[in-house]
């Protein structure tokens, strides 16, 4: 199971429409509405692969190198 299938798996299922809107858009969320949240989940997986969305809580971490830190060496 990937990121994305664990994520909406998990998820409510407002936040699986607003996945799918924001991974492929508003007409297939709105498809997506209807349906009970097991269906819902399993569509809103096989929507969104390969188009590269990630959970927002996985996809908002940032990278920060390490000299923004201060880190200008690094101990192997």
């Amino acid at each position: 199971m990937g990121q994305e299938a664990a994520a909406l798996a998990t998820a409510d299922t407002l936040a699986i429409i607003a996945a799918v809107s924001e991974a492929v858009g508003p007409e297939a969320a709105e498809r997506t509405a209807a349906m009970k949240k097991a269906p819902m989940a399993e569509t809103a997986e096989q929507l969104v692969a390969g188009t590269g969305w990630l959970p927002w809580i996985i996809a908002g971490l940032a990278i920060v190198p390490a000299s923004a830190n201060g880190v200008t060496r690094c101990r192997a």
